[in-house]
């Protein structure tokens, strides 16, 4: 039969994805719904690989009569185009089409919108909402087509659509692992999106295309651009979600490969051998610039490019992507960045492989030469690389601001961000005040390093995957001031995201809010690698799968935690979590300042490995202890100008926690005032000093840390009217002054469960264990001391039966509380029963004396005796001075 042909552009990818959809899932988190799916009989065949075998693609379409040519002429703006014999329709910018079609030998026919609208609408398979948002852009087509750029549907040549159940995942060609993977697969994706060469199709793998294809396959070769994956990776299986941060683990990213594959094959060449670049020049050479030679190149050889300049020593070729687009987004880079090359010129550093294929030399994005890879979307520079290759898409709704700058490490570069990130008006040139619905958007991007940013602004985003801020870079200082709110409502987003670099600090004054489905206001993760965590895995003094690393051979942006230190005195409202810290990202201090409101769990699950421990005891942490430290109350001043937090904390501070606390590692220190926590905590540490935290666990739940320490007249308060239980597995203490206080019932007997493992100790032996009761049950006991003396009594008896193995006793109390309100009273005790008395409030009261302040007493003491002794002798000493005056005039 004949050979086929087959898409070649952007859309090719839709094509690509859309198949995916029945492709298996290790668990049930990642296996799509039932709406993803597509039916078998619709199943998208395209391909970027052409089948140069036999009969040449443009020899096909010379005896289909195809002939583009026509239509290229006075076209500016982006068309649809027909392919035959299989009906795959492309659209692709005429600026490029030439080049494009000629690179692959094909001729193509120009696809009236109102046909492409009728065969799309007809077609079963389901668009790639990314794809469709990023190229589907100009205004004449978006109006009549709400699809993506290209459904492309198999049929023989009675236009019957027939399944083509290809799998294209090669695993260093191991049939049998092949046929395996088809059995749970039918994924059709695009080669070289692992990096990995395409396979070839020759004489000799014509068995291993057999496999792929399966033996229902019909004998017309569909070719197909397959995604190399290394066997281990491809062991855990595909995602198929779509997110600005990947979040898939040991699984590869099967959206972000495939559209990584489709540019590099699109665009993302050179004309290129060992002796230098050839002509006609490709799209990318055309923007090629030489650094040392001070020129784009142009059909250049290498020797005229740099001294040493060859393709296996590009650094000393200097070669940077230059053009108008990626200029507007560079141009406040500074010299200190990488892509700074002189002046006013700054580009993009690529490195080109033997082969001609193209990356960009950046830090672990979707078109760079990294080996982990964290974005499941391509960055604003990678878009507009794009827009100065021919693609006409909507940079400024992917993106409301981008920083590149870096400043130095004496001067940070200061950057004020005024910006109302939303839904942009391509025709007014505006963002609105609806939210932004562009897949994977990103509000502020922080790529570059030592930048002081304050966030001025805003930004709605209600589509899936976003960020509405996404920090990459290292020792940044970034603020969000009071009243600035950012807000994502769509799936699997996130408010802020601090995502790579090291040693960053976090002000977060305002509101950061995610409503959306597995959503998390402030996420400290790295993420996964798009190409699987079997391929390699980073985070804080943490690099695997590269080889092994020592502290000074580990990159700079790895060595040191994500955060030195986080303040939060404003909002955080997250479905998923409010706050969370991914198991293998580091941050030195967590404060909740005085007003923080929190609203979701906080979830801190860093755990480090055995390697990263080892490096992180090579940079002088103690990891026998080891532990992050969430700081609730700190004092502000010390908080806001990074200084070293002290025992002073804020005794005026209010904190409110709506949800549970979650950290094997985690340290949960309050230094003063109250916290109310709406939720269980599970933390290696829980340290109260000078402070009350109210515990208001919901039923089933418990409270359970390794550690417990109350200092200072401070008090851990269960009370909510039901039985709770409070677990401590290693060692508790409670000094003199400090309470726990329990719910009982009107009896007097202990509601609430305190088990305690090992050791607990208290000052004398006493543990101050003091009742709580509802309003009804406390006017019933101030009604009749003797009642409340038999309560009272019963209370002491049922405590130390709790508390019998160990080497403390619970005497009578002082206090009796309100559980609905936050108030005590005294309680008063004579041999004829015990009665209320007056009220208490509710603090940490016992404060330390410090040596000024016994000084500064004394101090005042004595003046007043001074003062006291002048005043009583005041007429004797006018006496005296008259008699000494008189004296001396004489």
């Amino acid at each position: 039969m004949r050979k086929a042909l087959f898409s070649v552009l952007a859309v090719a990818l839709s094509a690509l994805l859309l198949t995916t959809a029945q492709a298996a899932a290790p668990d049930d988190s990642a296996a799509p719904s039932a709406d993803d799916a597509l039916p078998m009989d619709a199943a998208a065949v395209s391909s970027l690989l052409i089948d140069r075998a036999a009969e040449s693609a443009t020899q096909a379409a010379q005896k289909m009569g195809f002939n583009l040519e026509p239509y290229l002429k006075g076209r500016s703006s982006l068309d649809f185009y027909e392919l035959g014999p299989l009906n795959f329709w492309m659209q692709l910018n005429p600026a490029n089409a030439d080049e494009i079609l000629r690179r692959y030998g094909l001729s193509a026919t120009l696809l009236p919108s109102e046909k492409l609208n009728t065969l799309l609408t007809d077609g079963k398979a389901r668009p790639l909402r990314y794809l469709s948002a990023l190229l589907l852009v100009d205004s004449r087509h978006r109006a009549q087509v709400q699809l993506p750029l290209l459904m492309a549907r198999a049929a023989d040549g009675a236009q019957k659509v027939s399944a083509q159940p290809l799998l294209t995942l090669d695993t260093d060609g191991r049939s049998a692992f092949l046929n395996e993977l088809r059995l749970k697969s039918n994924i059709i994706a695009a080669n070289r999106a692992a990096g990995l060469e395409p396979v070839k199709k020759s004489a000799e793998n014509s068995v291993e295309e057999q496999a792929l294809r399966g033996p229902d396959a019909p004998e017309s070769e569909h070719g197909a651009l397959l995604i190399s994956i290394p066997e281990s990776a491809a062991r855990a299986g595909a995602s198929l979600l779509q997110q600005a941060l990947p979040n898939d683990g040991m699984r590869f990213n099967l959206p972000a490969l495939a559209l990584r594959g489709m540019l590099q094959e699109l665009v993302m060449y050179s004309h290129v051998d060992q002796e230098g670049f050839r002509q006609p020049a490709s799209p990318f050479d055309r923007h090629l610039y030489a650094r040392f030679a001070d020129h784009f190149v142009a059909g250049d050889k290498f020797a005229a490019l740099g001294q040493g300049c060859s393709l296996e020593a590009q650094y000393n070729c200097g070669l940077y992507f230059v053009g108008p687009e990626v200029s507007k987004v560079l141009k406040d880079a500074g010299r200190n960045s990488v892509f700074y090359i002189k002046d006013d010129l700054y580009g993009i550093p690529v490195l080109i492989e033997p082969g001609g294929l193209i990356k960009l030399k950046l830090r672990s994005t979707l078109l760079s030469n990294s080996g982990f890879v964290n974005y499941g979307n391509l960055t604003e520079v990678e878009l507009a690389l794009l827009q100065d290759l021919g693609l006409n898409l909507p940079r400024q709704s992917f993106y409301g601001r981008s920083i590149y700058a870096d400043g130095g490490a004496a001067k940070k570069n200061e950057v004020q961000v005024n910006l109302n990130f939303s839904h942009f008006d391509p025709e007014r040139k505006s963002y609105t005040k609806k939210p932004s619905l562009f897949p994977m958007a990103v509000g502020v991007h922080l790529y570059g390093s030592d930048n002081n940013v304050i966030y001025n602004g805003s930004a709605s985003i209600g589509s899936d995957g976003a960020l509405g801020v996404r920090i990459d870079g290292s020792k940044n200082l970034f603020t969000l001031p009071y009243k600035t709110t950012v807000s994502v409502s769509g799936a699997g987003s996130a408010a802020l995201a601090l995502s790579s670099g090291r040693d960053n600090l976090l002000n977060i004054a305002g509101t950061l809010r995610a409503t959306g489905p597995d959503s998390s206001a402030l996420v400290v993760a790295r993420g996964s690698n798009v190409f699987s965590n079997y391929s390699e895995r980073q985070g804080s003094y943490l690099l695997e799968g590269a080889g092994p690393v020592s502290l000074s051979s580990l990159p700079a942006e790895l060595s040191g935690p994500a955060a030195s230190r986080i303040n939060i005195s404003g909002s955080l409202e997250g479905r998923r979590s409010a706050l969370f810290v991914a198991r293998s990202s580091y941050v030195g201090d967590i404060n909740l300042l005085s007003q923080a409101r929190i609203k979701g769990d906080i979830a801190v699950l860093f755990e480090p490995t055995p390697s990263q421990r080892e490096l992180m005891h090579e940079a002088g942490l103690n990891t026998e202890e080891l532990e992050l430290r969430l700081n609730l109350a700190a004092s502000l001043q010390e908080a806001l100008n990074f200084e070293e937090i002290s025992r002073e904390g804020d005794p005026k501070a209010q904190i409110k926690i709506e949800g549970q606390i979650y950290g094997p590692n985690l340290g949960l220190w309050q230094w003063g005032g109250t916290s109310d926590i709406e939720g269980s905590i599970n933390a290696r540490t829980l340290y109260l000093r000078r402070s009350v935290m109210r515990l208001n666990m919901m039923p089933g739940q418990k409270t359970e840390v390794k550690y417990l320490r109350l200092n200072r007249g401070s008090a851990l308060d269960l009370l909510n009217g039901q039985v709770d239980t409070l677990q401590v597995t290693e060692r508790a203490f409670v000094s003199a002054k400090s309470s726990l206080r329990v719910d009982v019932d009107a009896d007097g007997a202990l509601l609430d469960n305190l088990v305690f493992d090992r050791e607990l100790a208290a000052d004398t032996g006493r543990l101050i264990l003091e009742p709580g009761v509802s309003y009804d049950t406390l006017k019933r006991l101030q009604a009749n001391p003797k009642t409340f003396l038999t309560f009272l009594q019963n209370f002491v008896s049922s405590a130390n039966e709790m508390l019998k193995d160990h080497s403390t006793y619970v005497s009578f109390p002082r206090h009796i509380w309100d559980i609905a309100g936050s108030y005590g009273r005294e309680i008063n005790c004579s041999a004829r029963g015990c009665r209320i008395g007056s009220f208490v409030r509710d603090s940490g009261s016992e404060q330390d004396t410090e040596p000024w302040q016994y000084a500064l007493s004394a101090g005042g003491f004595v003046v007043l005796l001074g003062g006291t002794w002048l005043y009583l002798n005041a007429g004797r000493l006018r006496r005296a001075l008259r008699r000494l005056r008189d004296f001396l005039a004489r």
